[in-house]
C-alpha cells in the first residue's frame, strides 16, 4: 500500500459521526520484540516512519533495546541487559518506571547495544501533528548536548528548537537517567532528535492535526481509485 493511502487511512481513523476527533498518541515502542527494526515498523499503527543516522549523518540501523533489564543490584528479576549496556537499564533502582522497549542507534551487527558516539532519529509523519513531548533515556550530555529539529507543513523548518520545559524523571542525570522534554509545535511533518553521545528515545507524544470532517475518507477513496487505475494499466 502506498504512503499516500496510509496517510489517508490514518487520518480517517479520527473521523467519528461526521466530525473529526483529535486524540493524543504516545509512541513508546512496545509491541515488537527487541532487536533490529525497519523504519516503517510503526507506519500502520502510528502513521510515521523513522530513519536512523550515525554521527556522520549516514543512514544506519535502528533497533529496539529492552531497558527493563538487570543493570545492577535491585533488578535481579529482570534479564541481563543486552550488549552489557547496563546504562540503559530502567526501573526502581534508578527511580523510574520500567521503560520496556526504547529506540536506539545500533552500534554494531550484534545484539541491541546503543552507539556510544550518538546519532539522530528522524520521525517523518504522514499527516501533520502537534508534537507535545519527548522522553530520552540515558542522556549523556557532552558539550554539544542534544538538539531537536522540526519541519512543518508548507515547507518551513526550525533547527535546535528549545523545549518549553525539561523534567528529570529519575534519581540522577547521566547513566540510567530519564528526562522529559515538552513542546507545543504545531503542523509538524518531521521531528529530528540529535544526540552527540549515547542514549535512547523512550517515547514521543503527539496529536494528529484535525482535518475537515469527511476529508480523510475522500482522500482515502481517491488513493484507492488511483491504485485501481495503476493496476488496470499494468
Amino acid at each position: 500500500m502506498s504512503k499516500f493511502v496510509y496517510a489517508a487511512l490514518f487520518s480517517a481513523a479520527f473521523v467519528v459521526s461526521g466530525t473529526v476527533q483529535s486524540h493524543a498518541v504516545t509512541l513508546d515502542f512496545e509491541g515488537p520484540s527487541s532487536g533490529n527494526i525497519d523504519g516503517d515498523e510503526f507506519l500502520g499503527a502510528f502513521g510515521l516512519t523513522i530513519t536512523g543516522f550515525d554521527k556522520d549523518g549516514v543512514e544506519t540501523q535502528l533497533a529496539l533495546f529492552n531497558s527493563s533489564c538487570d543493570g545492577g543490584p535491585g533488578n535481579d528479576s529482570f534479564p541481563d541487559c543486552t550488549g552489557d549496556d547496563d546504562d540503559l537499564a530502567s526501573g526502581d533502582p534508578y527511580g523510574t518506571d520500567p521503560q520496556g522497549n526504547v529506540l536506539i542507534i545500533q552500534e554494531n551487527g550484534g545484539e541491541p547495544d546503543d552507539s556510544a558516539q550518538g546519532g539522530s532519529w528522524l520521525f517523518s509523519f504522514l499527516a501533520p501533528v502537534t508534537v507535545t513531548a519527548v522522553e530520552l533515556l540515558d542522556l549523556d550530555r557532552n558539550p554539544r548536548g542534544l538538539s531537536f529539529d522540526f519541519a512543518y507543513e508548507g515547507g518551513a523548518s526550525s533547527d535546535d528548537v528549545a523545549p518549553l520545559s525539561e523534567q528529570l524523571l529519575s534519581n540522577d542525570t547521566g547513566n540510567n537517567s530519564l528526562t522529559r522534554f515538552t513542546f507545543e509545535e504545531f503542523n509538524v511533518v518531521s521531528l529530528k532528535i540529535n544526540l552527540y553521545d549515547s542514549g535512547a528515545v523512550a517515547s514521543v507524544d503527539f496529536t494528529p492535526v484535525p482535518l475537515p470532517a469527511g476529508l480523510p475518507l475522500l482522500v482515502a477513496g481517491l488513493g484507492a481509485l488511483g491504485l485501481m487505475r495503476r493496476r488496470k494499466r499494468s
